[in-house]
């Protein structure tokens, strides 16, 4: 039986809505700003590309994308955290976590 007019309408409504995208989903935006930021070609931010070996970055190059990522995705990136981004997956973890008012990346985060 299909549920169509005024019932469907209500059933959608009592559905939960994601809030925010999953963390999966979310590592590829960040993948995709990092490919914008450093003018990259897509996909070349992988989430194993290292910022360092891979880009040719420094620590302040870092902590400059890490200012437009706050900018772009909200929350404040811990200089801690941010110290120990090695790869393009770490700084998206460390996002997510900025986003989501958790404490810093542990040690145990990161590979």
């Amino acid at each position: 039986m299909k549920i169509t007019g005024h019932a469907a309408r209500a059933k959608r409504r009592a559905m939960p809505r994601a809030s925010k995208p999953a963390a999966e989903d979310f590592q590829q935006l960040v993948s995709e700003f990092v490919d914008e930021a450093l003018g990259l070609a897509p996909g070349e931010a992988s989430p194993t590309a290292r910022f360092a070996d891979d880009f040719g970055m420094d620590s302040f190059d870092l902590l400059e994308l890490a200012v437009e990522a706050q900018e772009r995705f909200g929350g404040e990136i811990c200089d801690k955290a941010l110290a120990k981004v090695v790869t393009v997956g770490d700084f998206g973890r460390c996002v997510i976590e900025a986003r989501e008012g958790c404490p810093p990346l542990q040690d145990s985060a990161l590979p």
